[in-house]
């Protein structure tokens, strides 16, 4: 699970602690990062987080035909 996901998955919560999810050549910039998470999300926000979730719900399916026609 990255970031995107975390805060996908419940956009109230942005208190967990990021750093499991960085990279370690950005740890030097984890303040400037956890400041970005932080705060509201806006109604305008949550339509495009809406529009995020089909679309990576979309990808998931589409990266599973590989597999399901292996299968076959």
């Amino acid at each position: 699970m990255n970031i995107i996901e975390k805060l996908l998955k419940n956009p109230l919560n942005t208190t967990f602690d990021i750093e499991p999810f960085i990279h370690g050549s950005i740890k030097n910039k984890l303040p400037e990062l956890e400041l970005a998470i932080d705060g509201l999300i806006t109604p305008e926000q949550a339509v495009i987080k809406h529009l995020l979730v089909q679309c990576a719900t979309a990808v998931s399916k589409v990266a599973c035909i590989p597999k399901f026609e292996t299968a076959i």
